[in-house]
C-alpha cells in the first residue's frame, strides 16, 4: 500500500473515533507489523462505559467515512464488552504487536504494570502497555 495513502486514511480513520469518544484506539494486523506492505488497516476501538458489543460497532459504522480510500476494519467495544473477550486466543495474539495509536503514550494517565513485557503490546513511540482493563 502507498505509505502516504495509509497514513491519510490512517488519520482519518483515528480522528473519526476520537470524535465518536474511543477512549483508546489501536492498529493490529498486517498494519501494525509491516505497515508497508500491508493490505487493510485493522483497529480496535475501546468506548467508555457497558454498552453492548453490537450497539457499539453499528454506533461505528453508522459514522463511518465511506471515503476513505483503504480497507478497514474496525472492532469497537465498551469497556464491559471489551472485558469479557480481552483474553481470548485471537486478542492476545493479535495484540502482541499492535500499537496505540490514541491516546498516545505521553497522554496517558494509566500504565498497568502487572505483566512481564512479553504480554505487552509495542506501543507507536516505544514504550509498552495494553489495552486498558476498564
Amino acid at each position: 500500500m502507498e505509505k502516504t495513502r495509509f497514513e491519510q486514511a490512517l488519520k482519518r480513520v483515528v480522528e473519526m473515533l476520537k470524535r465518536l469518544g474511543a477512549a483508546e484506539i489501536w492498529l493490529f494486523g498486517s498494519a501494525a507489523q509491516s505497515p508497508d506492505s500491508a493490505m487493510d488497516i485493522d483497529i480496535l476501538a475501546i468506548f467508555h462505559g457497558n454498552e453492548p458489543y453490537k450497539a457499539v460497532m453499528e454506533r461505528v459504522y453508522s459514522n463511518f467515512d465511506l471515503t476513505i480510500p483503504v480497507g478497514c476494519d474496525i472492532i469497537a467495544h465498551s469497556r464491559a464488552s471489551w472485558q469479557k473477550v480481552k483474553n481470548l486466543p485471537f486478542w492476545q495474539h493479535a495484540l502482541k504487536h499492535a500499537k496505540r495509536l490514541f491516546p498516545r503514550p505521553d497522554q496517558s494517565p494509566k500504565t498497568d504494570s502487572r505483566h512481564s513485557k512479553s504480554h505487552f503490546v509495542k506501543e507507536v513511540e516505544g514504550g509498552v502497555n495494553e489495552p486498558a482493563d476498564g
